[in-house]
């Protein structure tokens, strides 16, 4: 399936309560830190550049040119849509479907690879009756869509593994798949662990090992799963009791760090599964990504802030002008971290008229 990209949207920049602003603001950066840190983190300033947007961005990804790439969790005119934004902040929408009846998906989680794909994976409308999908836009536009075997998976994150093999975590499929170059699917169900609890919540976040293996987190189990690269699944609950690991990504140590959303905390897995859990100082860490040097950025989806956890375990949280939940973080080339931020109950006029999905795209400049 092909779809041409000729949506170009130019923003504008204009001031508060326009649908797009942009700020520049310089912010002391707040260092927090819980009983159970190691030590408390110098007071370290972060310029902030703010992008309102009349839509709510979820994922974010850098192609190998630089361009910035995120989700739209909306449908606009019938349309599926990614976005990119340019060094000016002029905002292109893409669409990447054609919605009929209640054959719509909605863009959820992205990547990119290293030919400049982007990768998205697409939940199905509850009503549709459909399979979800895995979306790929190829660098020259090309829109091929992959629909899961399993009814209802609901795909959340994905990774890249090797020979551009797709991984990606089946939340409510309670499954790791895979999608292969060719595009073929196969899927990997986790071992039982007894009755699922009321409102389950299976595999949320994936990442490739340094062996190969592709590693996930399972919140309503609070463990961190290893599927081998000859398929045997294992899980390795958490120290913490009702911790629900959310994000993981493999730390510069060689170990698998994740996200505890329910414990305050962060928590990294080596390949033996043992574990150590450190506190952290955001209300509930979500996405969780490694710089280029070593440190881990935290989302804080519950205090909408973007946290350092440096090597040396010092936590450095830095605060947006708005405090709206932060979804997701990348970092740039140049080191900056962007982020999004998103607010579904935002009031954009006086007369009480709500835009249902309202966000944020920024960035905070590191040097």
């Amino acid at each position: 399936m092909r779809l041409r990209e000729k949506e170009a949207m130019k923003s504008r920049r204009l001031s508060r309560p326009a649908c797009l602003t942009t700020l520049a603001i310089l912010l002391g950066a707040i260092a927090l830190c819980q009983p159970g840190c190691a030590s408390r983190s110098g007071i370290v300033s972060g310029q902030f550049e703010i992008f309102e947007v009349d839509f709510e961005p979820k994922s974010l990804a850098i192609a190998p040119d630089g361009q910035l790439w995120f989700t739209i969790e909306d449908v606009s005119g019938g349309r599926v849509l990614i976005g990119r934004m340019s060094e000016r902040g002029d905002i292109e929408r893409v669409p990447i479907a054609i919605m009929r009846n209640l054959d719509v998906i909605f863009p959820n989680y992205m990547i990119a690879d290293k030919d400049g794909s982007l990768w998205v994976t697409a939940i199905a409308f509850p009503l549709a009756l459909r399979a979800d999908e895995i979306v790929r836009r190829s660098p020259s536009g090309s829109i091929s869509r992959f629909s899961i075997p399993t009814l209802r998976a609901q795909p959340e994150g994905l990774t890249i593994g090797r020979d551009r093999v797709v991984w990606f975590a089946e939340n409510l499929g309670d499954r790791i798949g895979r999608l292969s170059s060719n595009g073929f699917f196969h899927e990997y169900a986790l071992p039982p662990l007894g009755p699922r609890p009321q409102g389950y919540s299976g595999p949320y976040g994936v990442y490739e090992g340094p062996d190969g293996s592709i590693w996930f987190t399972v919140q309503s189990r609070s463990c961190v799963g290893r599927l081998s690269t000859s398929g045997k699944v294992d899980l390795f609950p958490t120290p913490t009791r009702d911790s629900k690991p959310t994000g993981i990504t493999l730390g510069a140590d060689g170990r698998m760090w994740f996200s505890e959303s329910g414990a305050q905390k962060i928590g990294a897995v080596d390949a033996r599964g043992q574990m150590e859990e450190y506190a952290v100082p955001e209300h509930e860490p979500s996405y969780i990504t490694t710089a280029r040097n070593g440190d881990l950025w935290i989302a804080d989806h519950g205090a909408g802030r973007i946290c350092k956890f440096a090597a040396n375990r010092k936590s450095t949280c830095y605060q947006p002008p708005n405090d709206d939940p932060v979804y997701t973080l990348v970092e740039a080339p140049n080191g900056d971290i962007w982020f999004t931020q998103a607010n579904i109950s935002r009031v954009h006029s006086f007369w009480f008229r709500f835009k249902t999905h309202a966000g944020v795209i920024g960035h905070l400049h590191l040097h």
